[in-house]
């Protein structure tokens, strides 16, 4: 199973971001840049599961009644509850090395930090502040299953506008991508 413990180490993260996940689009995906604006992978999300490039990386369920969110990657499960510390509104997440938090920063943003207070990743949800895209800004760099794990706890963040077809869309582009077509 790879290893989660370098985002609970006490090294200091990159000043500007390593990797911005961008999107999503009008279809539903979003795409991994890095600061030359090379693309590195695209992420698209159904119903219930999470692809990059067209590859599952995990699957989620959300439960409304407890606020709870289940990642399962392979043998990995990840819980993200919802928190209302300090009576802010915000996200705890467990791992089997650590707990990760969203909570809420300056100027809009919501900031996933580790144990040690680390800032790992940042982003604006659509509609805070005005805010109409959700780039998250990604301030450590790892393995893949840190970046799976760090973006697709975004992506289960993201809420889409009543009436939007967004999740058959993207089921029809994650089918195209894994037939070929």
């Amino acid at each position: 199973m790879p290893l989660l413990a370098s985002l609970f180490g006490h090294s200091t993260p990159a000043q500007s971001p390593c990797l911005v996940f961008q999107g999503p689009d009008s279809h539903g995906s979003g795409r991994v840049v890095d600061p030359a604006q090379q693309e590195l992978a695209q992420f698209t999300k159904t119903k219930n599961a999470i692809y990059r490039s067209g590859k599952q990386v995990c699957t989620f369920k959300h439960s409304s009644i407890s606020g709870t969110t289940k990642l399962q990657f392979e043998n990995l499960e990840i819980k993200m509850r919802q928190s209302w510390e300090s009576l802010q509104y915000g996200k705890d997440i467990e791992t089997p090395t650590g707990t990760l938090q969203w909570r809420a920063g300056s100027g809009g943003y919501e900031e996933l930090r580790n144990e040690q207070k680390v800032l790992l990743a940042r982003g604006k949800l659509p509609g805070t502040l005005r805010s109409k895209h959700s780039d998250l800004e990604i301030y450590v760099p790892g393995d893949e299953l840190l970046l799976d794990l760090i973006i697709s706890l975004w992506i289960s963040m993201l809420k889409t506008k009543a009436g939007d077809d967004v999740t058959g869309k993207v089921a029809d582009g994650v089918v195209e991508a894994l037939v070929g077509g």
